[in-house]
């Protein structure tokens, strides 16, 4: 592993916090740890994040609660708080918010940063390019008021999900949705409003990622598209985690990414560039580590 990751296990700050290496697991809380119907983080979701930094992990990202409101205006009346997503929770009331609290403070007692997934999807059915330009504006705000709410839970920062064209934030930058015309049209656009009020509204100690497809199917945007998306979000995103083309490249037995292709990039300025891997998954670290490095000469 030293001869393909050689900085794999050091540390370093990231906006005033001490990583302790550069492994870490996206967003995952299995179902199990939530309760009959996965809209509460019960005490199995708190072992399960503690236990993935205790055993190495730098930065551990919980399932992200969302809110379904046909608007996107921010209300954080009770009620408003449910599962949308698979091993997502919702909070739904002052115990569950003492929950994702202490599943915060199990992730720091070992060392680690805490992050939240966030996420929201389309509203209303509709497709991207027809969403009004007013909820879309509600959207931004809405994302930077749950960022604040999760740091008051003790976490230290936010994953954008971007991938897989499954999500709103996805979908402003695929070409073959994103159609309009207006001050959302540019594919990163949405995504630098919901960065800027987040970083404006949380400070500079809230990391920021964004976790986006290296690419699209053919005829969609590439690698080189990304980089220049990154150019444009740095200084803003800490952290961007590149993932592949679809969720079944992805996730093939369960965990990140297709196993022995890891895309790991350093552009030398501010993002930090990761690869992510599912810890506590048996395999063999070195042969993939071998067939990562032979795919990587033959591209």
């Amino acid at each position: 592993m030293e001869k393909y990751y050689p900085h794999l296990l050091e540390p370093f700050f990231l906006r005033g916090h001490f990583v302790k290496n550069r492994m870490g697991l996206s967003r995952s809380t299995p179902t199990f740890a939530f309760g009959a119907h996965e809209t509460d983080p019960l005490e199995l979701a708190v072992t399960y994040a503690g236990n993935i930094a205790a055993n190495g992990a730098a930065i551990v990202t919980c399932s992200c609660p969302v809110w379904p409101n046909p608007d996107h205006n921010f209300d954080p009346a009770p009620g408003r708080y449910v599962r949308a997503n698979p091993g997502g929770a919702g909070i739904l009331n002052h115990d569950t918010e003492i929950l994702f609290n202490r599943m915060a403070e199990a992730v720091h007692n070992h060392g680690a940063i805490a992050m939240m997934s966030m996420m929201d999807i389309e509203p209303g059915g509709w497709e991207f390019s027809e969403i009004p330009e007013k909820i879309l504006d509600n959207l931004v705000e809405s994302f930077a008021q749950k960022a604040k709410i999760y740091q008051s839970l003790g976490y230290d920062g936010g994953c954008f999900y971007m991938s897989y064209a499954s999500a709103i934030l996805a979908r402003a930058l695929y070409p073959r949705f994103n159609r309009r015309t207006d001050k959302y049209a540019a594919p990163t656009a949405l995504s630098l409003a919901i960065f800027r009020r987040v970083r404006e509204l949380c400070g500079e100690g809230f990391i920021i990622e964004a976790q986006v497809s290296g690419t699209d199917i053919p005829g969609g945007y590439t690698i080189d598209d990304v980089c220049q998306w990154a150019g444009q979000w740095d200084g803003l995103v800490d952290i961007l985690q590149v993932r592949a083309v679809d969720a079944e490249e992805a996730h093939p037995v369960g965990f990140n990414s297709r196993p022995g292709v890891h895309v790991t990039l350093d552009n030398g300025g501010e993002l930090g560039f990761f690869s992510y891997d599912e810890l506590g998954v048996t395999f063999d670290a070195d042969a993939l580590a071998d067939e990562a490095y032979e795919s990587s000469q033959d591209r």
